[in-house]
């Protein structure tokens, strides 16, 4: 997932990790959220490995981009982008794809298994951030 997001050039990664470590359990702390990370995913990841991540020089592979975006919408983080819609599309599908057009339907219904909400919470933003309606 190396695709870099229209906001400030960061990369989708970093973005979702800036959000996290703003939360209320996290707090800024590197080593809280790696705890987090590591427990999630059953895999080593540390506050170093993070640290790179939000600067932009390292990338995160799919099973860490996965948690990170659980995590992150289960925290009330959401698609602000065009480009952040791209990224969740695909991060989910594995496949680069066009926003508009075609049936998102299957993305909708996947983000809320992920984030313990209802489909429409993401078509509702899908609709505001890709077509202003």
């Amino acid at each position: 997932m190396t695709t870099q997001t229209s906001q400030k050039n960061e990369l989708f990664e970093a973005r979702l990790l800036v959000h996290l470590l703003k939360t209320e359990v996290v707090k800024n702390d590197y080593d809280v959220l790696a705890a987090i990370l590591s427990q999630k995913t059953g895999k080593n990841v540390t506050a170093r490995n993070i640290f790179y991540m939000v600067k932009g020089e390292s990338y995160a592979k799919k099973w860490l981009i996965l948690a990170l975006l659980e995590l992150s919408l289960k925290s009330s983080w959401m698609p602000s982008s065009i480009a952040d819609w791209e990224n969740l599309i695909w991060t989910i599908t594995g496949k680069k794809q066009p926003v508009q057009g075609g049936d998102n339907s299957g993305i909708f219904e996947k983000l809320a298994e992920m984030a313990d909400k209802n489909c429409q919470y993401f078509e509702q933003n899908f609709e505001l951030v890709v077509y202003g309606r």
